[in-house]
């Protein structure tokens, strides 16, 4: 079972599934981090105890909670993780209030 894997095995496996989700490089996340890559690539291969100020900017950065960083990566919720990009957001939110608007003009033409 994951979640009997030592602590350091899990943030190591979460980091990786966290940052290849955003399609990042080891590179990016530790230019966002202000890391080197080297390191990054250390966590996450459990070669290191990441410091507790590197874990916070880490989750900061994949925009989770650091807590998240310990979890299973095989759990429901880990899978259930879906990142969009604001502009994306923005623009399923425009189709979304459209059809509510098609609907409604339907629904009063039908009355008529």
């Amino acid at each position: 079972m994951r979640a009997n894997l030592p602590v350091r095995r899990r943030v190591a496996e979460r980091v990786k599934q966290l940052r290849t989700a955003r399609g990042w490089s080891q590179e990016e996340l530790a230019e966002r981090v202000g890391n080197t890559g080297r390191h990054i690539s250390l966590i996450e291969t459990a070669k290191v105890n990441a410091s507790v100020d590197i874990l916070a900017s880490i989750a900061s950065q994949l925009a989770v909670d650091v807590a998240d960083l310990f979890g299973d990566p095989s759990s429901a919720a880990a899978g259930s993780l879906c990142l969009i990009a604001r502009k994306d957001l923005d623009r399923i939110e425009q189709i979304l209030a459209g059809a509510k608007r098609r609907r409604a003009a339907r629904g009063r033409a039908g009355k008529a």
